[in-house]
């Protein structure tokens, strides 16, 4: 959100250095595709909540773009549309949906980039052409690791067009002009900076400036300094949470409150995917050793799909943390896929498939309920604050401690005046409030609100969430 608002505001950051109070190098060493399509909404709506628009446009591009394909494979209509929905809201898109994370973005990106080649492969033609390069070009430039994502796709679409004769210069002309004239242009910061300013290219993950263990933070030392398959193990076979102290393994199917709760969460430490995707991945390993005993008249492509998603997910150290690889959660409906055609004719098999389907069916619609509900709360609530500080005297100066200056940004489009100050936490001073959820890394601020003016149903889900709240928070001190 920081370079959201930089780049809004005038930044170059080819040139200059950011003036953020935090984050800073995440803001000033890192590709900002994502951020650059944002803070162009943003500047055209002079609403900073608007960039987060791009995330709902990706969704259903993907969402078409899936059905589309899904059209020309031999399924029901009820198995294209269960699909689409499985393939394109995953997970992590549906918590980062009303967030300015780019992990879900990226996701979506890649199902479309997918498609798009797929059907460009299918059917050559202009508009597909134009499609696959712009698409391309976006996801090379979010993040260091969409890079890794793009190598990979490379390499396999390489192998499958080799394989199918079908290794003609009209297939790798995209590829060549994003990644020699498009990629360049567009991507100046961070990599040209990078250099000119001696640090490596992919600073700060290499070089020796380098920044050690990014995620680490997230998790205590001991769990951080195990082999990335024990960390991978560890994570989606424990109990669904944040926490950089504990790390409790379930047995699967087993399920908690608190699980569903921290679903609306946006960074998961432990069983990232939810409750039941140790379960899933159970089923999916055993429908993967059944599928080399059935017969085989599977479309070639989900097999190179299945070998680069693996890839893609493996190649990366940290895939124990679900939103660094969201396109995991793709890896057993991918199988699925490959089932829909090999199971047929028979019956455990499909069986088999059909209650991994409900499986991941019910575990994303838990992510959607909660998620959706959660942050539908917190912008009634956002809406009740700015409504009540609109309501003061224009003379009155509002106290705000921040953390992120995107808080500012909301007082001053609303016309608010403030003075930043140092507010200690007081959970007796009842004008004391947050925006968002409280925490040490929360946005504080005072004032005297009339609770009179909260709406029935504002009243009704703050009752419930704090009910919630402390029955959790009961149940973990029974513990």
């Amino acid at each position: 959100m920081e370079s959201i608002i930089n780049l809004k505001q005038g930044w170059n950051p080819i040139y200059e250095i950011s003036k953020t109070n935090v984050a800073q190098i995440y803001v000033q060493s890192y590709p900002k595709g994502y951020e650059v399509i944002a803070a162009s909404i943003y500047s055209f709506t002079k609403k900073m909540e608007s960039g987060k628009l791009i995330n709902m446009i990706v969704l259903i591009a993907s969402i078409i773009y899936v059905f589309k394909l899904l059209n020309q494979a031999n399924l029901s209509n009820l198995k294209k549309y269960i699909y689409t929905f499985l393939i394109c809201v995953n997970p992590i898109v549906v918590t980062e949906i009303f967030t300015h994370y780019l992990d879900g973005f990226m996701y979506s990106c890649l199902i479309i980039l997918i498609c798009s080649l797929v059907l460009l492969v299918k059917n050559y033609n202009k508009i597909e052409f134009l499609n696959f390069i712009f698409i391309l070009s976006i996801i090379s430039s979010l993040k260091f690791t969409s890079l890794l994502l793009i190598f990979i796709l490379v390499l396999f679409v390489f192998i499958y067009l080799w394989k199918n004769d079908k290794l003609k210069f009209k297939y790798l002309l995209p590829f060549f002009i994003t990644g020699l004239i498009i990629f360049p242009l567009t991507n100046v910061n961070p990599y040209y900076t990078n250099i000119k300013n001696n640090l490596h290219i992919f600073h700060p993950v290499f070089g020796k400036d380098k920044v050690d263990n990014l995620l680490s933070s997230h998790v205590n030392e001991d769990f951080y300094k195990k082999n990335r398959i024990e960390k991978a193990f560890i994570s989606y076979f424990s109990y669904t949470g944040r926490s950089n102290q504990t790390m409790n393994l379930k047995i699967p199917f087993s399920v908690k409150l608190s699980e569903i709760k921290n679903l609306s969460e946006v960074t998961i430490t432990y069983g990232g995917f939810g409750p039941f995707f140790c379960v899933i991945i159970i089923l999916t390993a055993v429908l993967l050793v059944m599928s080399l005993f059935l017969a085989n008249n599977t479309p070639s492509v989900l097999y190179y799909l299945i070998l680069g998603i693996a890839a893609s997910i493996l190649s990366f150290p940290d895939f124990w943390l679900a939103r660094m690889v969201p396109q995991l959660y793709l890896f057993p409906i991918i199988i699925l896929l490959l089932m829909e055609y090999k199971s047929k004719k028979n019956i455990y098999a499909k069986i088999l498939t059909n209650l991994t389907i409900s499986l991941i069916s019910l575990n994303t619609f838990l992510f959607i309920i909660i998620s959706l509900t959660i942050n539908f709360y917190f912008s009634l609530n956002t809406h009740y604050q700015i409504a009540q500080l609109r309501k003061l005297d224009k003379n009155t100066i509002v106290p705000i401690d921040y953390f992120f200056k995107s808080n500012l940004t909301r007082l001053e489009e609303n016309d608010i005046a403030y003075r930043v100050v140092k507010i200690p936490y007081d959970v007796t001073n009842n004008n004391l409030h947050f925006f968002g959820s409280k925490g040490k890394n929360n946005t504080k601020f005072i004032a005297q609100f009339d609770e009179k003016d909260k709406s029935k149903l504002l009243i009704y889900l703050d009752n419930h969430y704090n009910k919630i709240f402390n029955y959790y928070q009961s149940y973990k001190k029974a513990k």
